[in-house]
């Protein structure tokens, strides 16, 4: 079925991705071998339609080697980055960060949002971008980033917070309010595990 992908003609390819797909749920294994190459093929040379199964079908799949065919097929087909930035975040690989930032900085305004969001999915250097673009000149990018961030802030980005609220606390006062009780919410669940470290520690008497 993979040679049928690279031979047939592009306005056929949709269908050769359908039938591969039915194949594999009929079967009731993961994506083998023999699925996962007819995907990522569709995405070098298959049709729009082809495309957009095929990353359906790889973000539900969660395979590393997509991710660089996926954002490939986004930057050569601008109508496919609002699946691929929405499908990055739930699949958490770190080499799509790169593309996100791009996309959360510079995209579309209405996929601004959707990169940030994915960004933060992925959670530990991704959250690097979040971070610097609280810093950015623009007011809609630090509270884009803000927004974003709240929700994945761990005890690793309290100080880039708090620079945050001291520099920029009056982009948005609901955000910032926001900012300072999950900081007191991080702050507390430390101290609570540092008390229970050195409750466990052993004691010299």
């Amino acid at each position: 079925m993979r040679n049928a992908v690279n031979t047939v003609k592009i306005g056929y390819t949709e269908e050769v991705v359908a039938t591969a797909l039915a194949s594999q749920r009929e079967s009731r294994v993961e994506m083998s071998r023999e699925y996962l190459p007819i995907l990522i093929d569709a995405l070098w040379i298959g049709s729009h339609g082809a495309k957009v199964l095929a990353i359906a079908a790889l973000a539900s799949d969660r395979n590393a080697m997509a991710v660089a065919p996926m954002i490939d097929s986004a930057l050569a087909d601008p109508t496919l980055a609002p699946q691929v930035v929405e499908a990055l975040g739930p699949m958490r690989y770190q080499q799509a960060r790169f593309y996100l930032e791009t996309v959360m900085m510079e995209g579309p305004p209405n996929l601004r949002p959707v990169a940030a969001s994915s960004l933060a999915q992925i959670g530990g250097a991704a959250l690097g971008p979040l971070k610097k673009a609280l810093k950015a000149d623009d007011r809609q990018a630090r509270l884009l980033a803000a927004r974003a961030l709240l929700p994945a802030a761990t005890e690793y980005e309290l100080g880039a917070l708090y620079e945050y609220v001291d520099k920029h606390g009056d982009d948005d006062p609901h955000v910032t309010q926001a900012i300072k009780s999950s900081a007191a919410a991080i702050e507390k669940a430390i101290a609570a595990r540092d008390a229970s470290q050195a409750a466990d520690s052993p004691k010299d008497f």
